[in-house]
């Protein structure tokens, strides 16, 4: 996942890291639990910066990782890179950048301060970043251009030429101004990519920054939350349009959040989503916890056909705590809300959103959020995204935006500020407390509740440098899952009707020796009673050794005896000669090279299987071969003396012989005297011509000739 730590502004920094399958804990004991096992450093902020949306490569073991404006961070490269991070092995390096000319809004070097990237926040860079199902496209969001961005993926595994798409941003409804319209967020479900977009009302704001007990400036009422669907060529369909002024908790309560002469979760102590600001809106110099809740739509994920939706509060990567501020003062204790929201599937491309937004009961769990009260009464589907037992209620809403579905289960995983729900307010071995931590919730996506959490750290309030506290201190979260398997074949067929093309009820022939090559690698199947063959790299399968986009070949050697009465049948009947799973289908493949039957092939992407190498073969038609041998009785002779030819045809088979003649024409010097064939149903002779017409000759079988001349 994508870490900001306290110092991500340093070389030697963590900022994308690997956590173990099980890591986390529920202990009600013990803080330090939380953090186990460690995580492992995959990539420094030296190396690619500030990063945010992150993409899993399967086929090469890869984190692809987009480059992310946000206070106190640096760029590696550029706005608009984004990484390859080894995840086996290897040092991570730049993959490819979309804009080579863009520039870094990071103006001031002083890395206490960065005013200058406050308002790019949100609006440069890049949003998140995701990868098609079989690995062959990366997506990503221009945040600046607003364009959805196809990269493709060749067989290298280096980028391809970026395609960006315009986003329908004029075209959104119950959005005032076009301009209030930015998108962030990605998730990738059944060969379809999301795009999640907010309104973000920030038109409607002015009169910042503010002080005293001014109320929050702008319209939040005109936020919204949209969900569009590509699909896969140029249009994009609206699937969620949603309000975002949806009943929440709090940011702070009672006592803590003395900003603005406000507390008791009044005013900013709600976490309720504000319109989005275009500069520092505070001017008032506090030490308390605070907050301006922003709402971005980060990320997107699917659970058994339902929606999840990762929100991440924008004044969270605007700001850090006790920092050195552009209205002149030092600020206190920034503090985030953001949050995790569901949407119930109804049909085929169909969701409607949970019961806090939408009202619809059957999207709904029976647990109970914290109000603004401190009272458990809104109905959350994730009720329990809150920091718990440690202090009920005061953070009311800790997501960060970042979320994954873990395969086959129920578990959504999402990236908070202070994890450790269920721990002690003070370890008691190390005395370590849980606030101004980072980590992962895990929840059940079935009712809502809160699993277990895991600490990637604990900041604490450093004195010198700037951290974000309870800020947004981490990314996207990605989940490290095998490429699916490729299974190859599949079928050794009797072409009976001898057109090339595989019909109903022609046979498969058994028995027979395939064998795969794939560079220095090879492994040999027999075929089953129906003629099928398979090869898959799975775990345990019969060729672990074929790699996404090798090239391989499939071979059937000549010599087989299952194969002595056939012969290779029309190579690419059907039109087709690229042996593409999808399109080249029911035709024999195979090429005849010196008897050997050979099919070359690309092996495909994860979870490609290609089911359509097969080899035809027909009736070979069986020939007679015909043995003719003559014979003569005395090697001289004088004149007048009679001499005897014995002619001897044999059928050596395989085949019986039909409508067999021998022309012998006898030598000058001689004339006949007799031919006596040894059997009357072996023939005639014809004298004059010297052709025997002998007839049928079955396999195996031989007849005799004898002509009897006279020498003159």
């Amino acid at each position: 996942m994508a870490v900001h730590s306290g110092s991500a502004h340093y070389g030697d920094e963590y900022v994308v890291v690997q956590l173990s399958e099980t890591a986390g804990s529920n202990s009600s004991s013990s803080f330090a639990e939380y953090g186990e096992p460690g995580h492992v450093t995959l990539a420094q902020e030296q190396q690619i910066g500030a990063v945010w949306g992150l993409a899993h490569d399967r086929v090469r073991n890869r984190l692809l990782a987009g480059a992310f404006i946000k206070r106190f961070t640096r760029l590696a490269r550029n706005p608009t890179t984004i990484f390859s991070v080894p995840v086996d092995e290897g040092v991570p390096s730049e993959w490819v950048t979309l804009d080579s000319g863009r520039s870094d809004p990071h103006a001031s070097p002083d890395w206490g301060e960065d005013y200058a990237v406050i308002p790019a926040v949100g609006k440069e860079g890049l949003g998140d970043v995701d990868i098609a199902e079989d690995g062959r496209e990366v997506y990503t969001i221009d945040l600046k251009t607003r364009e959805f961005v196809r990269i493709p993926v060749n067989t290298d595994g280096s980028a391809g030429t970026p395609v960006k798409l315009a986003l329908p941003v004029d075209d959104v409804p119950n959005c005032a101004k076009s301009n209030d319209v930015r998108p962030m967020g990605l998730g990738v479900n059944d060969g379809k990519v999301y795009i999640g977009m907010v309104c973000s009302a920030e038109s409607t704001v002015s009169g910042l920054p503010i002080g005293g007990s001014d109320a929050r400036k702008g319209n939040p009422a005109q936020l919204r939350g949209y969900v569009y669907a590509w699909d896969g060529a140029t249009d994009f369909s609206l699937l969620l349009n949603f309000p975002l002024n949806y009943e929440r908790g709090c940011l702070n309560h009672g006592g803590i959040n003395k900003l603005m002469g406000m507390d008791n979760c009044n005013n900013f102590g709600k976490a309720t989503w504000q319109a989005w600001t275009p500069v520092y809106p505070f001017n008032t110099k506090t030490t308390d916890a605070y907050g301006y809740p922003q709402p971005m739509i980060a990320d997107i994920d699917f659970v058994d056909g339902d929606m999840v939706l990762g929100l991440l509060d924008r004044f969270g990567h605007m700001d850090g705590s006790h920092v050195n501020e552009p209205t002149d003062y030092t600020s206190g204790q920034l503090t985030i809300a953001g949050d995790i929201l569901h949407a119930c599937r109804t049909g085929a491309d169909s969701w409607v959103m949970e019961k806090l937004i939408s009202g619809n009961a059957t999207c709904s769990t029976s647990g109970k959020g914290y109000d603004t009260n401190l009272t458990e009464s809104i109905d959350e589907y994730y009720y329990q995204d809150d920091m718990g037992d440690v202090h009920p209620g005061n953070h009311a809403d800790i997501g960060e935006g970042g979320i994954a579905v873990v395969p086959g289960s129920n578990q959504v995983i999402s990236s908070v500020m202070d994890p450790a729900r269920s721990a002690p307010k003070k370890d008691p071995v190390t005395q370590a407390d849980p606030w101004e931590s980072q980590g992962l919730h895990w929840y059940n996506s079935a009712d809502g509740s809160w699993r277990k959490g895991y600490l990637i750290f604990d900041q604490g309030q450093p004195d010198d440098y700037p951290n974000w506290g309870k800020g947004n201190s981490l990314g996207d979260v990605e989940l490290l899952v095998k490429p699916a398997p490729v299974e190859i074949g599949n079928r050794v067929w009797l072409d009976t009707d001898k057109d090339g093309i595989q019909d109903a009820g022609e046979p498969g022939i058994a028995d027979v020796n395939v064998t795969l090559i794939c560079g220095k690698d090879s492994e040999t199947t027999t075929s089953s009673a129906n003629g099928e063959y398979y090869f898959s790299n799975a775990a345990g399968g019969n060729a672990e050794f074929m790699d996404y986009g090798e090239e391989c070949v499939v071979r059937v050697a000549a010599g087989q005896p299952e194969l002595n009465d056939y012969e290779l049948t029309q190579q690419n009947a059907g039109g087709d000669s690229s042996n593409h799973p999808a399109t080249d289908l029911r035709d024999s493949d195979a090429a005849d090279n010196a008897g050997t039957a050979e099919i070359n092939f690309t092996v495909g992407h994860a979870g490609e299987n290609n089911h359509t190498l097969d080899f035809g073969f027909t009736d070979s038609p069986k020939l007679a071969d015909i043995e003719l041998t003559k014979v003569i009785d005395k090697l001289s002779a004088r004149r007048g003396e009679q001499v005897v030819y014995t002619l001897t045809a044999t059928n050596k088979g395989p085949a019986d012989a039909t409508g067999v003649t021998v022309s012998d024409q006898l030598p000058t010097g001689v004339t006949p005297v007799a031919a006596t064939p040894p059997l009357a149903s072996q023939g005639s002779y014809d004298m004059a011509s010297g052709v025997w017409n002998i007839g049928d000759l079955p396999n195996g079988l031989s007849v005799t000739l004898q002509i009897t001349v006279t020498v003159d």
